[in-house]
């Protein structure tokens, strides 16, 4: 694996270290005073809601672009009407069928008062079986 007692020396990393030069102290200096001096200017001006508002209606604009552009062709598709072996297909079968729910079932989803749990055993148990 790593054996350390068959390398050299350690490899000297200071020369890479900013805070050895004395440029380094004016520019974290330079960033600090331009950094306050923005907040302050910031605390100073008033909070406007209509500007805040105002700068979020280009990016809210641009995602309802987005938005639209996406739901028009679905939209379009959904208003034709399917034609061929699918029509046929969707107007034998219904979802209900399809997923293998029971009628009686479906009456009682449809039905205006909550079944009771006996209700639901009835519907769920298929016709001629006792039990």
């Amino acid at each position: 694996m790593n054996d350390d007692s068959k390398q050299g020396d350690p490899i000297d990393l200071s020369p890479l270290d900013p805070t050895r030069s004395a440029r380094f102290d004016a520019i974290a200096s330079a960033i600090a005073q331009d950094a306050m001096t923005a907040r302050t200017s910031r605390r100073a001006a008033a909070p406007d809601l209509l500007a805040e508002l105002a700068a979020w209606t280009r990016p809210a604009l641009a995602a309802a672009a987005v938005v639209l552009a996406v739901a028009i062709p679905t939209l379009a598709r959904l208003h034709q009407r399917p034609q061929g072996w699918v029509a046929q297909i969707s107007s034998v079968a219904s979802a209900m069928d399809v997923m293998g729910i029971p009628e009686p079932l479906v009456e009682l989803m449809r039905s205006p008062e909550t079944p009771s749990l006996v209700q639901i055993n009835d519907a769920l148990t298929p016709a001629g079986v006792r039990r």
